[in-house]
């Protein structure tokens, strides 16, 4: 009888063993699955992570402020010269002519609506040498950016000083409509005078001079 109790016992204790052996067992998968699973989407997320920095996306365009697009200066009023490394140039005068007569024989007239602007300019070229400046660098521009060019002018190259408003204007015109390859040459100093046709609808006009930053002109100034 102790004999089948002691039996039983071993037997008991063999069947407790492998239950325990079997659910530990069981319990192991789970979580080896589990952190494969874990794993995997680690993997996953650190792909999708990645991923986007790996594409070959093209660089946004600069922005407008990034683009030279360097501003003219504003323009200057007549009392104060405007100057570069090549000239300086300063409005001493201005003239407000009926009619012009540049060639000594017969007068001419500006036209209904129009009127004749004539200035006295002093040009210092600080090149060092004599510059060849045609016509067409010499102008007026309004508000509205058209541009004008003298029908008439002169420059005399001196050391002294002279009043431009009485140098006497070239007979020929030296608008670049007539003549596209009018010319002067520029000494170390001298005087301008310039007579322009306008409109007379502004008020305001703009002195241009090579590539000198603009002089307001107020043509109705008086001194």
């Amino acid at each position: 009888m102790k004999k089948i109790s002691m039996l039983k016992i071993v037997l008991f204790v063999l069947l407790g063993t492998l239950l325990v052996s079997g659910c530990g067992v069981k319990a192991v998968e789970p979580v080896v699955a589990l952190a494969a699973t874990n794993a995997q989407a680690e993997s996953n997320a650190a792909a999708s992570t990645v991923a986007p920095a790996e594409v070959d996306t093209p660089l946004p365009a600069p922005a407008p402020a990034e683009v030279d697009s360097a501003e003219a200066p504003a323009p200057v009023r007549m009392i104060y010269s405007v100057n570069n490394d090549r000239f300086e140039v300063k409005v001493l005068g201005l003239e407000w002519p009926t009619n012009a007569n540049p060639d000594g024989k017969s007068f001419l007239y500006p036209g209904p609506g129009n009127m004749f602007l004539g200035l006295g300019i002093k040009v210092t070229n600080l090149t060092g040498s004599d510059v060849d400046l045609k016509w067409d660098q010499v102008y007026l521009v309004n508000k509205y950016q058209d541009k004008f060019y003298p029908t008439w002018g002169a420059y005399k190259q001196t050391n002294k000083f002279v009043d431009p408003l009485t140098i006497e204007v070239l007979e020929f015109e030296v608008h670049p409509d007539y003549d596209p390859d009018a010319h002067i040459y520029l000494g170390d100093n001298g005087f301008m005078r310039v007579i322009f046709r306008l409109p007379k609808d502004n008020l305001y006009y703009y002195f241009g001079f090579a590539d000198l930053p603009l002089i307001e002109i107020n043509w109705r100034y008086r001194k």
